[in-house]
């Protein structure tokens, strides 16, 4: 029996258990590393307090996007390219490399001196300090992570996940209990990110046993000109995410992004379920798109409809418990930004299926296709922060963000229709059911255990675990009703073990 998970666990057999495999180790770890990085935030928005609190999401903020604009697609090339053909891995590896170098010294220089500029309050040097560190190093490990994505070894980026957040969090929450002040928790994420990056590529050690070369101009042109189109979506899709902590710092004050960021971190903590799938998926998409219209085809609808049906499930649930959620996580100081994690919550169904649609179309080669949906997203959101900013505060923040996601993904799912040839009704059709069947159950139970019985806390557990098993059972019955993929569709990919 053991012998047994270890094979599906470390070895490629064949599409379905690849998959598989892939879901459960980035399942693992990005629930791992979110719920770890959740105990450390809860724990540092505590004992910072919501104003401190909120200058160091701020900080986080500006860390996040330098790390985004760093990568500059190369990523998502990497993986795409090994996982299309592994007999070129060395020379991509050692080209793509020195160009995320070449990156995070040029955008580290250009951006970090003018950070405090941009603040209504004072950012010391030490922090500078950490923005730098925390970058560079957190970059490095996002390249050895696509590296080990692309040669489909999710069980080494787990790893990479679970252990840097492991180490974040035992020194935040160390560093706070002894000595709560923002530089602690600055020092633990830079121990942590150091120390989980070079573990990483220590794992990876002999996939980058590679021979020193000094690459040509031309490649490093030639890499960046195919990868630039994904990254500049990903650079428009962190500035969404980001934006409005970074305008909250211009237009308002530190305590406003304290509140904000307190219910944002929740919403992006979220986030990482939708990546988990879009990620597992996308090796196979890439190959399906050049060998099997039809298996491409069903894959994206599975995808799709299971992204929509979790999306809908957590929505339903967080709308109905929200002050619950909010008091358990930060306490009752935080209440006040409760109207914005309602609204940040009406983003996920646009969110989740995103992201799954994303990769599916940069693995046809679509790449230039969606940038400009993307950048009606990033352009919309900035305008509706400066315009509702002033007047809603962290309210009109949110719901700045959530009208520019709908504006932009509205036109983007209309390349299902026009590009892929997927109807939007088959796909929305089955999770628009379960999740009305959701709320009204939900309706009943907050009803009955919040208002009859006064027992939020109870009531709150009952509804969702109730939604869960009912998510589960359709889920499971829209994976079952599927069109089984071809065993033999998985490249000939090596499956040493990781350590």
């Amino acid at each position: 029996m053991i012998s047994k998970v270890i094979n599906f666990l470390f070895h490629h057999t064949h599409a379905n258990q690849v998959i598989a495999k892939n879901t459960i180790w980035l399942g693992i770890g990005q629930f791992g590393a979110r719920a770890m990085r959740g105990v450390l935030i809860i724990v540092a928005a505590r004992l910072l307090g919501v104003e401190n609190w909120g200058i160091f999401a701020y900080i986080l903020g500006i860390v996040t996007l330098l790390t985004v604009i760093a990568d500059l697609g190369i990523g998502a090339f990497v993986t795409k390219e090994i996982a299309r053909d592994s007999s070129k891995k060395e020379l991509l590896i050692i080209n793509t490399f020195i160009l995320k170098l070449i990156l995070i010294v040029v955008f580290g220089i250009i951006t970090i001196p003018f950070v405090p500029l941009i603040a209504k309050f004072s950012i010391p040097l030490p922090l500078l300090l950490f923005i730098a560190l925390t970058f560079a190093f957190d970059a490095l490990r996002d390249f050895a992570s696509a590296v080990a994505r692309g040669m489909q070894r999710m069980e080494i980026e787990a790893a990479s996940l679970g252990v840097t957040n492991f180490l974040i969090t035992i020194f935040g929450i160390t560093s706070l209990w002894y000595r709560p002040t923002i530089f602690s928790l600055a020092l633990a994420y830079v121990l942590g990110t150091t120390i989980g990056s070079l573990i990483t590529f220590w794992w990876l050690r002999k996939s980058l046993s590679i021979k020193i070369i000094v690459p040509r101009l031309n490649t490093l042109k030639e890499i960046l000109r195919v990868s630039w189109p994904f990254g500049l979506m990903s650079v428009l899709g962190i500035i969404m995410l980001n934006t409005d902590t970074l305008m909250l710092g211009w237009l308002s004050n530190a305590y406003a992004i304290g509140l904000y960021t307190s219910s944002q971190r929740i919403i992006q903590m979220l986030y990482a379920i939708p990546a988990i799938l879009a990620t597992a998926l996308f090796p196979t998409l890439s190959r399906q798109a050049h060998d099997n219209q039809e298996q491409f085809t069903t894959t994206l609808k599975t995808g799709l409809q299971l992204q929509l049906l979790l999306a809908g499930t957590i929505m339903i649930v967080g709308i109905f418990y929200a002050p619950e959620i909010i008091s358990l996580a930060f306490g009752s100081k935080y209440l006040p930004s409760l109207s914005t994690f309602i609204a940040l919550l009406f983003t996920l169904p646009i969110v989740f299926p995103s992201i799954l649609l994303t990769n599916a179309l940069f693995a046809k080669g679509k790449r230039k296709t969606f940038i400009w949906f993307f950048a009606l997203g990033a352009g919309s959101n900035i305008i509706g922060n400066a315009l509702l900013i002033p007047s809603l505060g962290i309210t009109g923040c949110a719901l700045a963000t959530l009208l520019s996601q709908m504006l932009s993904n509205f036109l983007y799912f209309k390349i299902l229709v026009t590009d892929l040839h997927i109807s939007i009704r088959e796909i929305f059709k089955k999770p628009i059911i379960t999740v009305s069947l959701l709320f009204l159950i939900n309706i009943a139970v907050l009803f009955l255990g919040k208002y009859i019985l006064h027992l939020p806390l109870p009531s709150f557990l009952i509804g969702g675990l109730i939604s869960i098993s009912i998510a589960y059972l359709a889920g499971r019955n829209l994976y079952r009703n599927r069109t089984h993929l071809k065993a033999g569709d998985i490249s000939n990919i090596g499956s040493d073990q990781i350590f």
